[in-house]
């Protein structure tokens, strides 16, 4: 928050070494040679490529191509789809080094390939013992005083030198620790890493994707830090109580918090160092549709859970959705910022959720900032389920999508596609937000994507404004009983990787029933809400009102016709603010980067990207110059073009 006070210069400015730009994800940039407008002058300063795309062939199809890279040192440092680390000029995008995990450790043939990005360490000099100055300068040779930190699919997490692209030989094995969960896996993969880990002090923490829906009792949810030095375990937290305690007495009735798997962290932490403060958002508990085995609010999944730092013990927590049955994970990283108050500065976190609703909280104490009401919700009719009578809901800001939907909502490009979207609509229940799934069939609004998703939103510091990206569209719900008869449920390949184009579910095993997921869509396969589908939205985090919403993405690359109409896109990806007011965000299926003003939300620029654009973008200054860089390769579940390509953006010389 000082550097904008102080009005922060291109020379001045520090890098971007965190996915989320700082330890906060505020998503800001402190850069001001690229404005609204001369935005529009932005042309490409270089492209690199990992070379995955060759290399992999059709299994690159599975992959997900979503790092956001860090500048750090003289390097802007990435991640590949198949856990490569690559350091670039910032200048040039020529490659310095490259790191590959899989020549340590065994390949891990998982269902999908990601990597969102790396932790970053840097010591004050080195906490190690040593004895004497020339004993000191000795060891510190084999010793990495910076160290950024990659998580694969294996479950290994690798300590690299950032300068060399060399492992950290005093960290683990030889750089190397591998997080054993093999026994509570029923199968390779079940749980895995993809996130980048959160620093708080000397300690490095990993969450963990389960895979949803497979199974009642799921693995733990359970968080990790381990020491950066030595990479030894230093606390555990996970986020179900197994005690015998009130409070999960309380929450987890009939003892279920002892078979309960799950709510586990997959998306990103951030952390608030000066106060020993680590903030984590957790998800549902298992399995995500189905919760009669599980009843009780099942706190602290879907929650905002504060941490202290080095020793993992519980500070606070909020939950935003009691007993989880439509998969609303808490999915957006929680971001820091200081707000206004009364005339006074209030350390606050602000929570994104894929219900489209926001919650601003004192990050030290947790009150909220605005008022939150319990309201009631449906209940459910499915035998023996659990349903809570009431769910939290911020006073302010409203909510950024709608929750109604009936027949009359229904949309189509013809007056016969509309038709058919009634019937479907009509022939399944919507009873507004949380309306349980049903052995029937329901819709859902939102849809378990969101809303809001990883991505996070931009926040300037300075003043308060966030911007923040979200979908909507809606989806149906359908509890079937398992039965002997029953087909077989898709799953992903490599020939066909489009979620969004099929049918997708889950097992549910331990319960009577498994899941059918579907997004409602017209024969003509637009969604069967009213656009826009994706949109993008400023709000003031001091007052709390929405400044602006508008329309983010076309349907030049998914209608049958290629037509750029402007009805929005489901997206997935990250937006940058930056101080001199612009707003740069990828994130559609349109495969396009695009720059907003951020006072009034107009489009001052936008480009063709060689790939789909589900990353986030961010911005750094190098000798003199601003640029913006966005990874381009696509995503397996959105299936929008694969690559394997950084593309860095700038004003031309003059």
């Amino acid at each position: 928050m000082l550097l904008g006070l102080l009005g922060f210069s291109l020379a001045q400015a520090a890098p971007w070494s965190y996915f989320g730009g700082d330890s906060g994800a505020q998503r800001y940039a402190p850069h001001t040679q690229i404005t609204a407008e001369n935005a529009k002058h932005l042309e490409p300063a270089w492209i690199a490529r990992t070379g995955e795309q060759e290399e992999f062939g059709k299994l690159y199809n599975l992959s997900s191509f979503q790092n956001t890279p860090a500048l750090i040192g003289d390097s802007l440092i990435a991640c590949s789809s198949f856990s490569r680390v690559i350091a670039y000029d910032p200048a040039s995008g020529e490659e310095k080094w490259r790191y590959d995990p899989w020549e340590s450790i065994e390949f891990f043939d998982h269902f999908t390939y990601r990597c969102r990005g790396l932790a970053y360490w840097q010591g004050e000099k080195d906490k190690h013992e040593i004895e004497g100055e020339a004993q000191e300068t000795a060891d510190l040779k084999d010793r990495c005083n910076e160290r950024i930190f990659l998580a694969t699919a294996s479950n290994h997490v690798i300590a690299l030198d950032p300068g060399n692209g060399q492992t950290c030989p005093d960290f683990g094995d030889n750089g190397i620790v591998f997080i054993d969960r093999t026994g509570e896996q029923a199968f390779p993969g079940e749980v895995y890493l993809n996130n980048p880990g959160t620093v708080v002090g000397d300690v490095v923490v990993f969450g963990s994707p389960i895979l949803d829906s497979y199974r009642a009792g799921a693995p733990t949810g359970k968080i990790m830090a381990f020491d950066v030095y030595t990479g030894e375990l230093r606390w555990e937290f996970d986020p179900i109580p197994r005690d015998d305690s009130a409070y999960a007495r309380e929450n987890w009735l009939d003892d279920s918090a002892r078979s309960s798997g799950g709510a586990n962290v997959w998306s990103t932490m951030t952390a608030d160092e000066e106060r020993d403060l680590l903030f984590v958002p957790t998800g549902s508990p298992s399995p995500d549709f189905y919760g009669a085995l599980r009843p009780g609010d099942n706190r602290d999944a879907n929650s905002l859970v504060a941490l202290k730092g080095q020793t993992g013990e519980k500070v606070w927590s909020f939950q935003f959705v009691h007993h989880d049955l439509w998969d609303y994970d808490v999915a957006s990283p929680p971001v820091l910022v200081d707000l206004q108050r009364s005339g006074s500065t209030v350390p606050a976190v602000v929570q994104n959720t894929k219900q489209g609703l926001i919650f601003v909280f004192n990050r030290e104490t947790g009150e909220p900032l605005f008022d939150i009401e319990e309201r009631p919700v449906p209940q459910s009719d499915v035998p023996g389920e659990w349903t809570s009578p009431t769910q939290p809901f911020p006073v302010k800001p409203e909510p950024l999508v709608e929750f109604s939907l009936g027949p009359g909502d229904a949309w189509g490009f013809t007056f016969w596609d509309e038709g058919k979207c009634r019937e479907k609509i009509s022939a399944r229940g919507n009873s507004g937000i949380y309306t349980p799934p049903s052995l029937n069939g329901t819709v859902q609004r939102p849809a378990w994507m969101g809303g809001t998703n990883w991505g996070g939103p931009a926040i300037n510091p300075r003043t308060g404004v966030m911007v923040v990206n979200f979908s909507n569209v809606i989806t149906e719900v359908l509890l079937e009983r398992r039965t002997g008869d029953l087909k077989p449920l898709p799953v992903i390949t490599v020939d066909d990787t489009a979620a969004w184009r099929r049918h997708v579910g889950g097992e549910m095993l331990g319960t009577p029933y498994r899941l059918k997921l579907d997004f409602l869509r017209s024969p003509f396969g637009a969604p069967c809400n009213a656009p826009p589908w994706g949109e993008l939205a400023a709000v003031d985090l001091n007052s709390g009102d929405i400044l602006w919403k508008r329309t983010l993405g076309n349907l030049e690359e998914l209608a049958p016709v290629p037509l750029p109409l402007e009805l929005g896109t489901p997206n997935i990806g990250g937006p940058l603010v930056t101080e001199s007011g612009v707003v740069f965000i990828a994130a559609t299926m349109d495969n396009r980067i695009r720059a907003f003003h951020l006072e009034t939300g107009e489009e001052v620029w936008s480009a063709k990207l060689p790939a789909g654009g589900q990353a986030g973008v961010m911005s750094y200054a190098w000798k003199g110059k601003q640029y913006v860089v966005i990874g381009a390769g696509g995503h397996a579940w959105m299936d929008t073009p694969r690559g394997d390509y950084y593309v860095a953006y700038a004003l031309p010389e003059k």
